[in-house]
């Protein structure tokens, strides 16, 4: 402020010195500084040229790198960086939305194609690239094109708004065409993606009929064929690995279900004694676990085979006059029971094993169920392929049988076989496997997987009071098994069981072996009718109210007949 009244001062001055006037008559209601000021003294009044006012208000040249704005009142930078150009005083500013210094920062210019009209290869005069199709550029053959509307509003200050695909202007009515038009507040509007938007604008009406554009930025038609494209792509792409994975998931499981046939058919037959059970005992692991993978020559997809559609029998024997008749005896249980204890004893060697170490104890139950386990390593299929026994086995017809078993009829009725499916049966020495599709589950009751190397068995004898034999006169009756396979022999668990009517109020003799049995003298095991319990001995010289008075019996692996009605030890 200081600088101004001093100018101030000094134009008064000079003014008066001009006119003749004395100097000491002219008043002013300013008070001077106390710096004397040199009354012959006179600043311009507008700085020229290269030249600014400095604080004093007097003019000098502007430093180096600088130069006067419009009107010489400041210095100002000589040259703008970035993205700002000079403003209409000189000043460096940032370009505005749409605009870009030009090179040498001198002036802001226009970005982006939307004021780059191209022309192409459009052959008529006055079209250009159409802006809302996308994809195209100089070199486009056959390009789509579009009337250019820019200049074509009667009114200069205004705008043609963006027409609508059906709007075509055809060359013939091009002269005569007139657009529509809107003042457009905005004319630095641009889009940012040029190469997927185009810049849309269309006219909306604010007060008294005052159309005004409204700008927008819209995917190009090329653009949403490519996302179309691109999606039909992905979708092609997803059904293809949905289809890989179906059919990957379909092999897998083909595998798998010949894994468990194969172990339901190697278990089962190993337990009615098919095959030596010196050979079975020899076996590694890895060659039974090689085992579980082979299958015949064939694209069968074996069906899930379960212990209650398998039973145990005799073969009936043909007597003499070719009547057929069913054998009650049978051969001795104990070799079922030895078949299946080998199993367990192979998996027990301390021979390596390629496959990892099962966290069960429940060997016979996971060879019956290997469709659940992992695939043999390659050192059990070859292992598999070098055994003697294995290439024997896979080749006997009975195991053949076992694995090809399937329903008759391959059409399912809501996920179940018709029961019109027969029943298949594979005969085994004395004994015949029947495998019914339709049988119903059974209830058979099995001991926890960490009695599974363990059976009890019990023995009886009837009318032995007066025999003398070597072994107390009892014979093998039943036993327990880790299955739920009907089957003759079998010893229910945990379940009240009776014997048969041919020793039922006979027995004399009785051993149990491998758990605790209780014994009743009634059919249905009441609290009432316990009459003793054993474990791990016999007795062969029943007395009292014991003797010739057995109809029932109890058995478990617990402990002193835990669980049995009336059980006392």
């Amino acid at each position: 402020m200081r600088a101004y009244r001093y100018v101030i001062l000094l134009l008064v001055s000079c003014l008066a010195l001009v006119n003749g006037a004395p100097q000491e008559e002219e008043q002013t209601d300013l008070e001077l500084p106390e710096t004397e000021v040199d009354p012959e003294v006179c600043v311009e009044d507008k700085c020229m040229g290269n030249m600014a006012p400095n604080e004093a208000g007097e003019c000098e040249t502007c430093p180096k790198g600088t130069k006067p704005n419009v009107g010489n009142t400041v210095c100002v930078e000589d040259k703008c960086m970035g993205n700002m150009a000079p403003n209409e005083a000189g000043e460096c500013e940032t370009c505005p939305k749409g605009t870009k210094p030009n090179v040498g920062n001198t002036v802001c210019v226009d970005k982006g194609p939307d004021n780059q009209k191209k022309r192409g290869k459009c052959k008529d005069e006055g079209y250009i690239l159409d802006p809302a199709e996308g994809g195209q550029d100089e070199n486009t053959e056959n390009p789509v094109c579009t009337l250019d509307d820019s200049k074509k509003c009667e009114d200069k200050s205004r705008t043609p708004v963006t027409r609508r695909p059906k709007n075509k202007v055809e060359p013939k009515d091009a002269e005569t065409y007139t657009p529509e038009c809107a003042k457009d507040e905005d004319p630095n509007y641009r889009c940012k993606n040029h190469k997927r938007t185009y810049h849309h604008m269309e006219s909306e009406t604010r007060g008294e009929d005052d159309k005004v554009m409204k700008h927008s930025c819209r995917t190009t038609r090329y653009t949403k064929k490519e996302l179309v494209e691109n999606y039909q792509k992905r979708v092609e792409t997803a059904k293809e690995q949905k289809k890989r994975t179906t059919e990957s998931k379909k092999a897998e499981q083909k595998e798998n279900n010949r894994r468990g046939r194969n172990g339901f058919c190697f278990a089962l037959l190993v337990g009615i004694g098919t095959w030596d059970l010196k050979e079975v005992a020899a076996m590694s692991p890895d060659e039974v676990d090689g085992m579980m993978e082979t299958w015949p020559e064939n694209d069968a997809d074996p069906e899930f085979l379960d212990d209650h559609m398998v039973t145990i029998g005799y073969k009936p024997k043909t007597a003499v006059g070719g009547i057929s008749e069913t054998t009650m005896a049978g051969p001795p249980i104990v070799m079922i029971i030895k078949g299946i204890i080998k199993l367990f004893q192979i998996f027990k060697k301390a021979t390596p094993r390629a496959a990892p170490p099962s966290t069960r104890k429940a060997f016979y139950t996971e060879l019956k169920g290997a469709g659940s386990r992992p695939k043999a390593p390659p050192k059990s299929l070859e292992a598999a392929k070098k055994s003697g026994t294995v290439g024997k086995m896979i080749k006997d017809q009975r195991f053949l049988d076992c694995l090809a078993a399937a329903p008759a009829l391959a059409v399912k009725a809501r996920g179940r076989h018709k029961p019109a499916d027969p029943p298949r049966s594979i005969d085994v020495n004395d004994y015949r496997v029947v495998i019914d599709w339709n049988a119903p589950r059974n209830a058979l009751k099995i001991p926890g997987e960490e009695f599974e190397d363990r059976q009890i068995t019990v023995r009886l004898g009837a009318d032995t009071d007066n025999k003398v034999t070597k072994n107390g006169g009892a014979t093998d009756w039943a036993s327990t098994y880790p299955d739920r396979i009907p089957r003759p022999g079998r010893l229910l668990y945990e379940d009240c069981q009776t014997i048969p009517d041919n020793l039922k109020n006979k027995v004399t003799a009785v051993e149990t072996w491998g758990g605790c049995c209780s014994f009743y003298a009634d059919n249905d095991c009441k609290e009432s009718s316990y009459m003793f319990s054993m474990m791990d001995r016999e007795d062969w010289k029943l007395d009292g109210k014991h003797n010739d008075n057995m109809e029932a019996v109890w058995c478990t692996f617990e402990a002193k007949c835990k669980g049995a009605p009336g059980a006392r030890m």
